[in-house]
């Protein structure tokens, strides 16, 4: 059988697309990684916007907590802006990682089919002689 001239490329596409599926898991694992810190900052900013709320509402606390209490509860939104951007950050990552993934999969499916297509054109080709030599051989 005739040896398909560009395996060796299709090899490689096949080597690439697995290290940009193994790329786009890592990417996906920072996006869940981002958000489920975003969804904690935020589940504390809202517990810190509560005890707040609950303190001034007439609690016995001094102006001082309150105001460090204040202070606490905007570092925290800000953390969360901040994570905001993170979790932003990671899903374009993802998505690029996507992207890059299906580009390399058409590329891999289309040497592929140019494999498929010469194992059959070999085959037809072999059929062919072996026709050939059995006429001739009769």
């Amino acid at each position: 059988m005739t040896r398909f001239k560009l395996q060796r490329l299709l090899d490689l596409k096949q080597l690439r697309e697995q290290e940009l599926a193994r790329q786009l898991a890592d990417a996906q694992r920072e996006v869940a990684g981002a958000r489920a810190r975003h969804s904690e900052l935020d589940t504390l900013r809202d517990g810190a916007a509560a005890a707040l709320a609950g303190s001034a509402d007439g609690g016995t606390r001094s102006v001082g907590e309150l105001m460090s209490m204040t202070y606490s509860l905007q570092q925290l939104s800000e953390h969360v802006e901040l994570q905001d951007e993170r979790v932003t950050v990671a899903e374009a990552s993802a998505t690029e990682r996507t992207d890059a993934l299906q580009n390399a999969v058409q590329e891999r499916r289309v040497l592929d089919r140019l494999r498929e297509k010469h194992e059959e054109q070999v085959k037809l080709r072999n059929r062919t002689r072996t026709a050939t030599r059995w006429i001739l051989l009769r």
